[in-house]
C-alpha cells in the first residue's frame, strides 16, 4: 500500500509483452531509484517479514522490535518527510544565521 501510494507500478510485461503483476520485491527495487534509503528498509523489513511467515526458525521479540522500528522511520519519511523538513529548516537557520524569522502575527477581531 505505501508502493502504491507512492505511484510505484503494480503491473508490468513479461518477454512476451503479456501483462503481470510486479512482486513486492520488484516494486521495492523500482522504488529505490527514487530513494535508495528508504527502498533499503522496505527491503529489510520485507525480509524480516519473510522469515517470521516462511522461515524455518521463529523470529525473537528483538527482530520484531527492530521491523517495528524500520517501519516506524520510514513511514515518517514516506508520509511526514520529517528528514526533508528538518533540511529546510536547517538550511533557513544558516542562510538567516540564526537569526528568528518575520512572523506574521495572527489578527484577533
Amino acid at each position: 500500500m505505501i508502493l502504491t501510494s507512492q505511484r510505484v507500478k503494480s503491473f508490468g510485461r513479461d518477454r512476451n509483452g503479456k501483462r503481470v503483476q510486479l512482486s513486492l520485491h520488484s516494486r521495492i527495487l523500482l522504488y529505490g531509484k527514487r530513494d535508495p534509503a528508504i527502498a533499503d528498509e522496505m527491503m529489510a523489513v520485507k525480509w524480516l517479514g519473510n522469515a517470521g511467515s516462511h522461515g524455518a526458525e521463529r523470529l525473537s521479540t528483538n527482530d520484531m522490535f527492530d521491523g517495528f522500528d524500520l517501519l516506524e522511520h520510514l513511514l515518517e519519511e514516506v508520509f511526514a518527510q520529517r528528514t526533508k523538513v528538518l533540511a529546510r529548516i536547517r538550511r533557513d537557520l544558516i542562510r538567516r544565521k540564526g537569526r528568528p524569522r518575520k512572523r506574521r502575527e495572527p489578527k484577533l477581531t
